[in-house]
């Protein structure tokens, strides 16, 4: 049996641990040779350092796990998760849609950690191309425009998947459609990057200083903060707020106004998991619900 075959069978709190310890696996690799060790590992070489290697399940366990051990529904759900990015990647690669490269993959993750405090720990592909900015090398387009693509991930460089179709992104002033790819990352509408899809044109947002209602009024690196496009830094408790990405870790947006406030307990009431530090688990009668810990969060 592959070691590939094994680590999909492997459960997510044994795969932790192996990611704890170093890489996984190279892609194609049937006898698991390569930088892990084991009965046919081949020796490093001593004349020069061996450099990390990377497979798409390795990649996911890495980018997309809590780095806590989880036990029961919790290891499921967590598997669940990190499945899901394996497989939306591996898909893609197989039918030559996207090249995964590895060296990117390197760097992302390189990158989480310094940005671990506006992910959310039930992340997908989306949060990492939105806020890390190494991690949009990870998976590169391979499909030409005007051919059918399922989500932005697949199309070439500088294209933007609309209607099932690749691509040229618009320029200020042409017509534009909102997009929404929940499992991938990049576009947020048919606009060149820089530019937003407001009243149904491309328009450049606000600099930063500018006036503003909301976030969809700025650049798309800024934030509307008290009325002004600003830089998006976390906020820290009691500061208003649009989303729960506005805000520092162990905090969500919530209340009227809305305001950046600690996340709850296990225990604890709460109405949508955001505002938990784990999950909430929801009731039919919303006065029941309570917040549970998610791989011991708390």
């Amino acid at each position: 049996m592959s070691t590939r075959v094994r680590l999909r069978r492997l459960g997510a709190t044994t795969l932790a641990l192996l990611g704890a310890l170093g890489f996984g696996p190279a892609c194609g690799d049937a006898t698991g040779s390569g930088t892990g060790g084991g009965p046919g590992a081949a020796a490093p070489s001593s004349s020069a350092q061996p450099e990390p290697v990377f497979d798409i399940d390795g990649f996911c366990e890495k980018a997309m796990g809590v780095g806590r051990p989880c036990q029961g529904d919790d290891a499921v759900l967590e598997g669940n998760k990190i499945g899901y990015c394996a497989t939306l990647l591996r898909e893609a690669r197989d039918a030559r849609r996207v090249h995964f490269d590895r060296a990117a993959a390197a760097a992302c993750l390189a990158e989480i950690p310094k940005a671990s405090p506006s992910l959310p720990e039930r992340r997908t592909l989306r949060h990492l191309g939105e806020r890390v900015p190494a991690c949009r090398a990870v998976a590169v387009g391979e499909v030409p425009r005007g051919a059918e693509c399922a989500r932005t991930m697949e199309c070439a460089p500088g294209l933007v998947c609309v209607g099932a179709r690749c691509a040229t992104p618009g320029a200020a002033g042409d017509a534009c459609t909102v997009v929404k790819e929940d499992g991938s990352p990049f576009a947020r509408s048919s606009c060149e990057p820089a530019l937003r899809c407001v009243a149904g044109k491309c328009a450049a947002g606000a600099a930063a200083g500018g006036k503003c209602a909301t976030s969809e009024a700025c650049a798309p690196e800024l934030r509307c903060r008290g009325g002004t496009c600003a830089p998006g830094h976390p906020l820290e408790a009691g500061a208003a707020c649009e989303g729960t990405e506005d805000c520092a870790s162990g905090h969500y947006c919530g209340g009227k106004p809305p305001k950046c406030t600690p996340k709850q307990q296990a225990g604890e009431a709460c109405a949508a998991t955001d505002s938990c530090l784990g999950n909430c688990n929801r009731q039919v009668d919303p006065a029941r619900s309570r917040c549970v810990a998610y791989c011991g969060s708390g």
